[in-house]
């Protein structure tokens, strides 16, 4: 009988997980001193969570824990989100830059990292200082958050994601179903990724005609990762916000499995991907 431990022991690939909160929330209060309140939201966790960084060697040990945490899962491939609202909270560019070389020097072997700048469509971006972190190589690409269908938002976006295709980079974006359209000629086939698009035939479509592929994180519904799959879409599943959800990888492999959607050896294979 297949159970939670199988999936555990399956070399995996993390496809989206946020540094930040990539850890349990037992591991979070070892590092913030602190459980979080009953009841906190995202945002809540974010405020917490800037207050406590001091500089540079909070981010460096918060990021700690959640490669440890992929580590414990048997993740053997992590792409991990840095985002860029860190950078004022470091005493220089310079030194968030060192966090990121900190963990890859402090790595496992047999554990591969690839760092993605993690952006808020909503927000004014130093597209000076997002270049110059692009140029180090540091980074593989961004992971874009649009919240909002506003023009002035999806103008923005584009922005940031015209420097991104400038240097050849991949693009992680989570966005409203609506703003896929419009955003669509600044998306780069082949390197972009919708992060839990909408199970909607039409979008089903434009990303298979577009060759976009899907994010799946440890909050999906398996029906919706079900049904993109089989529209021809690429699919790799990630556990995005552990802090958040309360779920690993492996927790939501075996979900998936469990669901009666997904045969083993087909969670495996994405999982492998």
């Amino acid at each position: 009988m297949i159970s939670l431990n199988d999936f555990i022991k399956l070399k995996k690939y993390n496809s989206l997980v946020y540094f930040d909160m990539g850890m349990s929330a037992v591991n979070y209060s070892y590092w913030s001193s602190f459980m979080i309140p009953e009841g906190s939201g995202e945002e809540d966790i974010e405020l917490y969570t800037s207050m406590r960084i001091m500089g540079g060697k909070d981010l460096y040990r918060l990021f700690s824990f959640s490669v440890s945490e992929c580590s414990v899962d048997n993740q053997k491939k992590i792409d991990g989100v840095v985002r860029f609202d860190f950078v004022p909270l470091c005493q220089s560019p310079a030194d968030f830059v060192e966090v990121i070389k900190g963990l890859e020097e402090k790595r496992q072997e047999n554990l591969r990292i690839e760092y993605y700048l993690g952006v808020d469509g909503e927000k004014e971006q130093n597209l000076f200082l997002a270049d110059s972190f692009f140029e180090s190589g540091l980074f593989s690409g961004t992971v874009l958050s649009i919240k909002s269908s506003e023009p002035s938002v999806l103008k923005k976006s584009s922005e940031f994601l015209s420097l991104t295709k400038k240097f050849g980079k991949s693009a992680k974006i989570s966005l409203p179903p609506d703003a896929l359209k419009n955003i669509l000629p600044a998306l780069e086939p082949g390197k972009t990724w919708i992060v839990n698009p909408k199970c909607d035939d039409e979008i089903i479509r434009i990303m298979r005609e577009n060759a976009l592929g899907a994010i799946f994180t440890a909050d999906s519904e398996p029906f919706s990762v079900r049904k993109i799959f089989d529209g021809g879409v690429c699919v790799s599943f990630a556990s995005g916000k552990y802090l958040l959800f309360g779920e690993t990888l492996s927790d939501f492999a075996f979900k998936l499995f469990s669901s009666g959607l997904f045969s083993y050896e087909e969670i495996k294979q994405i999982l492998g991907a």
